[in-house]
């Protein structure tokens, strides 16, 4: 749900006419969520209009240039919505040089060298606010003056565009080209490797541990047992993979989880059938697509409740932090038992 809701239908006098002069001519499709959220303000609204149409329509780059900085220039912002969006209305580059756009750097084999240097200067800019001496000699190779400042606006006009877009947290156009996991950059086998290599830790260091020692808090401030940081670990992986990712009901006390006890073994049990459950809710998810449950408000309208995907690189992070933390644990009670 956007941040600010859209307006629907029926729409205020003047202002259905002004949202299909925010579409493109050769667009069918409904007004965008964008430009419906943004006649909230209808005055705002028409002021930014100007720019954009300008960019867009009346510019002096060629319109494969155009594209590919306002590409670049969303994915490295991290605005799926923005980019889908263009990848459909503006097609102007190829499935390879749309994929490099995400995940692929000013070096990549499939750009020209007037593609590296626009390439490399959006980079820079998104990095440093600022174009190197080096590159922007590269870039005024390709450019001319005017392309150079019409190059510079567009770059940060798309910049400004990502960040409305990502701040008010837009859901993507149904229509809209997905970017092949632009927001999570694991694919399943590689967050699956990942997740799998902490929770074998876990387990072997409760393992070792054994019933006693697992039990024990440090004596240490804010410290807890190895037994309720595995414990929380199985919470998390319900409430994120079951919860929020697959769209299961998950009824979670999550400060009982740090005072809970109890024998290794059948926590070993949990943390197995937790790990298979993550397993097929990975299997099952669209990295891309919404959360099919409800994210914690903490979360929400941040990347990590915008995806299903960042959902789960959310439950990785977990599951690494508390690894760490175990393995601290471990070594403080076993130092104090010597």
């Amino acid at each position: 749900m956007t941040r600010i809701a859209p307006l629907t239908p029926p729409y205020p006098p003047g202002i259905e006419d002004a949202l299909r002069r925010w579409m493109a001519p050769q667009v069918s499709h409904d007004p965008l969520v964008l430009f419906r959220v943004l006649h909230r303000h209808p005055e705002l609204a028409s002021r930014m209009r100007v720019l954009g149409a300008g960019l867009l329509a009346h510019g002096e780059l060629p319109a494969g240039d155009r594209e590919l900085v306002i590409a670049r220039a969303c994915a490295r912002s991290g605005c799926e919505y923005e980019w889908g969006v263009h990848a459909v209305v503006f097609p102007e580059l190829t499935a390879d040089e749309l994929a490099a756009t995400v995940h692929g750097g000013a070096d990549a084999p499939v750009w020209s060298r007037r593609q590296r240097a626009l390439v490399g200067a959006v980079d820079e800019l998104h990095e440093t606010a600022t174009v190197s001496p080096g590159r922007w000699t590269e870039l005024a190779a390709h450019l001319t003056d005017t392309q150079l400042l019409e190059f510079l606006v567009l770059a940060g006009w798309y910049r400004t565009i990502s960040g409305l877009a990502n701040a008010l947290a837009l859901p993507p156009e149904p229509w809209r080209r997905a970017s092949g996991k632009m927001v999570i950059m694991l694919d399943e086998e590689s967050f699956l490797f990942f997740t799998d290599r902490a929770l074998d830790g876990m387990a072997a260091i409760l393992t070792a541990l054994g019933d006693d020692l697992a039990n024990t808090r440090p004596d240490l401030p804010g410290a807890n047992t190895p037994y309720a940081i595995v414990n929380h670990c199985v919470g998390v992986i319900a409430a994120w993979g079951g919860q929020v990712v697959a769209g299961r009901t998950v009824d979670r006390d999550r400060e009982a989880e740090f005072t809970a006890s109890g024998p290794v073994a059948p926590l070993l049990d949990r943390l197995a059938r937790a790990r298979e459950q993550l397993r097929a809710d990975a299997a099952a998810a669209d990295f891309d697509a919404p959360p099919r449950g409800e994210v914690p408000d903490k979360y929400a309208g941040t990347p990590v409740g915008r995806r299903q995907g960042t959902a789960l690189v959310h439950v990785y992070e977990e599951l690494a932090q508390h690894h760490g933390q175990l393995e601290l644990t471990r070594d403080i009670l076993l130092a104090a038992r010597s």
